[in-house]
């Protein structure tokens, strides 16, 4: 339970910054390659805390819970979806097209703001900050 979330059970900060810098400094493409050894989004959910203070902090756990879920639906196999606290997570990407990067990016947004049958009324969206080594660095 050290390195997961209690709520959501995905991996937390702790175990995010260890599959990041083992993932930084894993064998990979390098900058001239389609591919990029690592993409990262950082994600922040938009419109949680009117639904955590509208609806209350149930109906909040249970939007990050189903998030978490959504988030791994929309990912590949090998990739990981951590939660750093709050409405706050990153998705590590290993070994992954450019191009591919921003389908993975948009099924994010797409299935995040989908409506929650628990609370058909509460929304939330996401922001996504997206970055990729080597081409936009190559260290922490």
């Amino acid at each position: 339970m050290a390195h997961h979330d209690p709520l959501t059970g995905l991996p937390n900060r702790v175990l995010n910054l260890q599959l990041f810098g083992e993932l930084l400094a894993g064998s990979g493409p390098d900058s001239a390659s389609p591919k990029s050894k690592l993409a990262v989004f950082c994600l922040d959910l938009d419109g949680f805390k009117a639904v955590n203070d509208g609806f209350g902090h149930a109906t909040g756990d249970a939007v990050l819970v189903a998030v978490a879920k959504r988030l791994r639906a929309s990912v590949r196999e090998v990739d990981f979806v951590c939660r750093l606290g709050g409405d706050e997570f990153v998705i590590l990407l290993p070994d992954i097209a450019d191009n591919e990067v921003i389908s993975v990016a948009r099924r994010v947004v797409s299935r995040v703001s989908e409506p929650f049958e628990f609370a058909p009324t509460a929304r939330i969206g996401v922001s996504i900050g997206i970055a990729a080594a080597p081409r936009d660095g190559t260290n922490r």
